[in-house]
């Protein structure tokens, strides 16, 4: 009897470990990688003395494109990224080429 209490508490804690992850750890996920990507473009265009540039979906579907220059600077829209019912504004700085976010809910 006691074996079985302890496998039933053992089962209902792992079964709670099996959930799928949440719409804000998939929207910081999505973020991070953007984030990710826009500095890769910004290294690479200071590195190659060229423009690079960079497109994404936004969350209504638009393709938007932000252009990384070699002295550093940049240019581009403010993109938004939505996962299920969040949403994070990304906000590219023209004069650093840095991203800065502002998350807001639907």
């Amino acid at each position: 009897m006691v074996s079985l209490s302890i496998l039933a508490m053992v089962l209902a804690i792992s079964a709670a470990g099996f959930r799928p992850p949440s719409d804000e750890i998939k929207l910081n996920r999505k973020v991070s990688e953007f984030i990710s990507r826009v500095s890769d473009a910004r290294l690479k265009a200071i590195r190659s003395h060229r423009a690079v540039g960079i497109d994404v979906l936004d969350c209504g579907g638009e393709l938007l494109a932000w252009s990384f220059y070699p002295d550093g600077t940049a240019i581009g829209p403010e993109i938004c990224l939505a996962e299920g019912d969040r949403q994070e504004t990304l906000v590219l700085s023209s004069l650093t080429g840095l991203v800065s976010r502002s998350s807001r809910d639907e």
